[in-house]
């Protein structure tokens, strides 16, 4: 008779606790609602109204949508009209520096490698350092940029060129910037950069064609007639007509 009375006290208390403890969970579950409730009710409702009997544009019977994706160099190297690939050497791995490569001719020599420590302002802190070893006027070396799928250029006409750069030396000489064709080795637009201090500074240059072929297996070669260390960043070549459009659309 004690243990069946014991039995009965013990359900009944685990019978009470269970019941407290549903309770204490409806009474949250309702305090939830009632603060979601109550947050909702602060907000604005959107409102959006179709007025299909008011058609604003024209739209053309065959454009049925247009994607675009960037790994595909829809933008690089397609509709924006930068030519240099990898002009701020972010692109770099074990394999070295993407799309750079050296330049040398004969007897001259150089190296390149990508310096993390060195770099024309704290947004570019690395840049590409070229170490001429070997060269002279007729064999120079350097480095150059294959661009997207090669450097396209059309004939008669004038591309604006910048970049940072500095030198170990001020006695290194003039940098040599030429457009050179990947089978003929042919300088199909030719500028020069005459001097390049030993503090980080922009210099701008021109190429122009002549009435050449218009391919676009061809290169961007920046060569030096001197022994001598330079690093280079922020590289950049434009059609001149696109470089005008930008200078007045403010687009960098």
């Amino acid at each position: 008779m004690e243990a069946t009375v014991s039995m009965n006290a013990r359900v009944l208390h685990y019978g009470t606790h269970m019941a407290r403890r549903v309770a204490a969970m409806i009474s949250l579950g309702l305090a939830v609602c009632l603060l979601a409730g109550a947050c909702a009710a602060q907000q604005p409702t959107a409102t959006l109204k179709i007025q299909l009997d008011r058609p604003l544009h024209a739209v053309s019977p065959t454009l049925y949508g247009l994607m675009t994706e960037e790994i595909n160099y829809s933008y690089d190297g397609g509709l924006y009209a930068e030519m240099v690939r990898n002009r701020t050497f972010q692109d770099h791995g074990h394999w070295g520096v993407s799309n750079w490569n050296i330049v040398h001719r004969r007897n001259s020599a150089a190296a390149m490698s990508l310096d993390q420590k060195e770099g024309p302002s704290t947004a570019l802190p690395h840049s590409l350092r070229i170490e001429v070893t070997q060269a002279n006027t007729a064999d120079q070396a350097g480095v150059e940029n294959e661009g997207y799928w090669g450097i396209a250029v059309h004939p008669t006409t004038t591309y604006h060129g910048s970049l940072y750069a500095r030198a170990c030396t001020a006695d290194i000489g003039p940098m040599s910037i030429s457009i050179v064709n990947d089978e003929t080795g042919k300088a199909l637009a030719t500028g020069t950069v005459p001097s390049l201090s030993t503090e980080w500074k922009r210099y701008e240059f021109t190429l122009s064609t002549g009435n050449v072929e218009a391919p676009r297996d061809n290169h961007l070669q920046f060569t030096f007639g001197h022994a001598g260390t330079v690093w280079i960043d922020l590289v950049s070549l434009f059609p001149l007509r696109t470089r005008t459009a930008r200078m007045v659309t403010g687009r960098t």
